[in-house]
């Protein structure tokens, strides 16, 4: 092992693991360069380079050096942080840039609660010493200022690494003047992490009313967050940070303007718009005409003005899969032979499912999918496809919340699919995007087919864009997609109709249910008449495991399908083209969506879409009745529905919230305002985190019948398979099944070398489970639960 002093136990030496933090510094500085204007700091990066150098000296410490190379050692779980902090003094800088790289490096492993819970009192340090270190140490070894008092306690490694620091400090042009020692100067220490500490637990609730206090605020987050980026990169030996390239990346918009050239075509007049417009940017505009194209036109005009992270935010998982395929295939065309994109990344709850599942196949892959699961949860990716909880998250004060808030600093938003949110996250997203544009300088494009009038109020004031983008009203009188049919009756009454269609297998058809109990439903039904081959014929709802709903949605998008049923998971997640829709009532924004994935881009004659006017009797927790009843009065008045009436169309169903979302809307803004506003730099948020996650109200569970093959998996280390083989269901399904008793609980545990390394409980419900109708509520699954705890 190398006798220089070590920052790892692997034997990576404390010079190896600085230099691979500078140069993340350095590529930080690239990706992320508007750090320096958020934070108000013209020197940010030069005070991060030394904040990074200095940050792990106090490893030098001799019983720290023992620690590592595993000799005998009275480390006792000391923090080394608080050996590196003397030297901050050493350099000449002003007090408040000294106090700054105190606290950030202070809290780069530890938050302050955490640290000064540790410390121990001159009584308690004196009780300790002599009831246990009496008789075999000077000093207790928790005694920072007795450890600089006596004796060495830096080893000689210190000197080599503050020469290079001087020798570093004058390659990179920054005018200190340092003149490091191994004689540290302790008369004024006080246990300098306490005293910085609890000053900041002290003034943990001050309110940021005032530019100083919000700079200050600032520049305290971003450099914590920063150094961790740096430090945790370091570590794992990412020193690389890809950036957008203009003539590169985004090199197939010109190959499309080009091939619309070739076909004497053009872009749409909403996109050449998007395309020019630099800063924040609304776009409304009819399913199949370009939004996609127009926000990465947007992107690519605003990429050349300043660089920065984007992020792509998506509603649906299904949606964020395939748009991370899209955007890998067009801006990054290398990714099909390795295997894997730097550029486009991803990041959803279910996201190792899905990387394991485009992955499976493919021998080129150059990392394990768990690593690419890392790469993918940092701020490595130059785009990131993302439900908007992966950034909301960093505003309830999550673990690491300060490095996502680095990568938001001078961030892209692209929100696509705006309107799918419920009240309570659009709530939330509203705040969030005040609160990043107003202080992280986040620049936002947000894009929607379908968008009630009082809710682009919302977005209009807080993004300031007064005037959104529209799609011409030529194009829209040319799309004439759809042709309204109300039917009397439920949607098992059409059953006759839709038979008739698929048996001549000249149309391709959906059908669309509110619950999946009805969708299930429907399809055995009209799988028990055997007409269609089940090749021909697809179920596609929530209730289905991983690997069954990857199957399905190819099977979705499959040319060869004449049926799909299913629920609202088809309203968004897939990019397909059927000729006729029957649908059970839904309110008017549902229903559009619907309709979208008929005759989607309009090169056919206007196609049925067949509305139910009865639903069932679940419908009332899903959709509120009078949106419901307002949706059908209105279709009432039409026959081929005109896209350019569509907003009109919104606002008659949606003139306002009704007073409960109303009053729900501003309770969860002001919650919201109060909960950011109460994030402080270098302190735990445990609270605030725990009511982020209290959102989520979906259990996974296991079906039964999958209980030796979950066991096989997890016993084999192939944990990623095993989750696959979950299923999610409602907290109010969940608390039916418990009691009446279909839920059991099942341990699984591993072990190696006769040792437990991990070990898990998993409910296990009784429900019966078959791949082609998924997980069926009502029904028992044939199997002995005597076993279960």
């Amino acid at each position: 092992m190398n006798d220089a002093a070590l920052a790892k136990s692997d034997g990576t030496t404390l010079q190896e693991h600085i230099d691979d933090c500078l140069k993340v510094v350095t590529a930080l500085k690239v990706a992320i360069p508007m750090l320096s204007n958020v934070t108000g700091l013209a020197n940010v990066w030069d005070l991060l380079f030394v904040a990074i150098y200095i940050h792990d000296f106090g490893k030098c410490h001799v019983e720290f050096q023992n620690l590592l190379k595993k000799k005998r050692n009275c480390w006792n779980n000391q923090r080394h942080e608080l050996y590196s902090i003397p030297f901050v003094d050493k350099l000449n800088i002003n007090d408040s840039e000294k106090n700054l790289i105190k606290k950030i490096v202070l809290a780069h492993h530890k938050d302050f609660k955490t640290l000064a819970k540790k410390y121990k009192s001159k009584e308690e340090l004196e009780f300790e010493y002599q009831s246990k270190w009496f008789s075999c140490e000077k000093f207790h070894p928790d005694n920072f200022i007795e450890n600089f008092k006596h004796g060495k306690i830096l080893t000689d490694d210190i000197n080599a690494l503050i020469h290079s620091f001087s020798q570093k400090m004058e390659e990179h042009n920054i005018k200190y003047d340092i003149n490091f020692n191994n004689q540290v100067d302790i008369a004024s220490l006080d246990h300098p992490y306490i005293s910085i500490a609890r000053r900041t637990i002290e003034n943990e609730n001050t309110i940021l009313d005032e530019e100083p206090a919000i700079q200050s605020y600032w520049q305290n987050l971003l450099l914590w967050g920063a150094l961790k980026i740096c430090d945790h990169y370091g570590s794992a030996k990412i020193t690389n940070i890809p950036t957008l390239n203009r003539n590169i990346h985004f090199k197939f918009l010109n190959d499309l303007m080009e091939r619309l050239n070739n076909e004497c075509n053009d872009l749409y007049s909403h996109q050449k718009k998007c395309f020019k417009t630099k800063c924040h940017c609304i776009l409304i505009a009819p399913t199949g005409t370009g939004k996609t194209e127009a926000a990465m036109g947007w992107l690519e005009n605003n990429i050349s003005k300043t660089q920065g992270r984007t992020f792509y935010i998506l509603p649906y998982t299904a949606s964020i899969n395939a748009m991370h395929q899209r955007l890998s295939i067009a801006m990054d065309p290398m990714s099909q032979e390795l295997g894997i994109s730097e550029i486009v990344g991803i990041q959803h709850g279910k996201m190792m499912q899905y990387l394991s599942d485009i992955y499976e196949n493919n021998d080129n892959i150059p990392v394990h999918i768990n690593e690419m699961r890392e790469c993918y949860k940092k701020i490595l990716p130059a785009v990131k496809v993302v439900t908007p909880f992966q950034i909301l998250k960093f505003c309830f004060g999550v673990k690491n919340y300060e490095m996502g808030f680095v990568g938001l600093s001078g961030a892209k938003l692209i929100f696509d699919e705006i309107h799918a949110y419920d009240v309570i996250t659009f709530a939330q997203i509203m705040v969030m995007l005040k609160y990043l544009i107003m202080h992280l300088k986040c620049e936002v494009f947000i894009m929607t087919a379908t968008l009630p009038s009082f809710m682009l109020e919302k977005i209009s004031k807080v993004s300031g864009v007064e005037k959104p983008i529209r799609a011409d009203r030529k194009i829209l009188d040319k799309l004439k997609r759809h042709k309204v049919i109300l039917k009397q009756g439920t949607i098992a009454e059409q059953l006759n109709d839709i038979i008739s269609i698929i048996k001549q297998k000249t149309q391709r058809v959906i059908v669309v249910c509110n619950t999946v109990i009805a969708a299930q439903g429907i399809f055995k039904k009209i799988r028990d008449k055997n007409i269609l081959d089940p090749s021909e014929m697809v179920l596609l709802h929530s209730r289905f495991n991983g690997f069954d709903r990857s199957e399905k949605e190819k099977g979705a998008i499959d040319a060869g399908t004449f049926l799909l049923i299913g629920t609202q998971a088809i309203e968004v997640s897939l990019d397909i083209d059927y000729d006729i829709i029957f649908t059970e009532p839904a309110p008017i924004d549902a229903l559009l969506q619907r309709f979208g994935r008929v005759n989607r881009k309009g090169n056919k004659p206007p196609c049925k879409v067949i509305i139910c006017m009865e639903g069932g009797k679940a419908d009332k927790y899903i959709y509120k009745e009078q949106f419901v009843t307002r949706t059908l009065k209105v279709l009432k008045q039409i026959d081929i529905i005109d896209e350019s009436l569509t907003q009109s169309l919104l606002d008659e169903v949606y003139p306002q919230w009704d007073e409960k979302e109303k009053e729900k809307f501003e309770t969860i803004t002001q919650i919201f305002e109060q909960s950011l506003s109460s994030l402080q730099p270098f302190l735990p948020h445990q609270e605030i985190e725990e009511s982020f996650y209290e959102q989520f109200s979906n259990i996974q569970v296991l079906p039964a019948r999958f209980l030796e093959k979950y066991r096989n998996y997890f016993e084999q280390f192939e944990f990623i398979k095993a989750a696959q083989l979950l299923v999610s269901i409602s907290a109010n399904i969940y608390a039916r099944l418990c009691h009446q008793e279909w839920i059991g609980m099942e341990r699984f545990s591993v072990l190696k070398n006769n040792e437990k390394m991990s070990s898990s409980i998993i409910p296990i419900v009784k429900c019966k489970y078959t791949d082609e109708i998924g997980l069926i509520i009502d029904e028992q699954e044939e199997i002995n639960y005597d076993s279960f705890i």
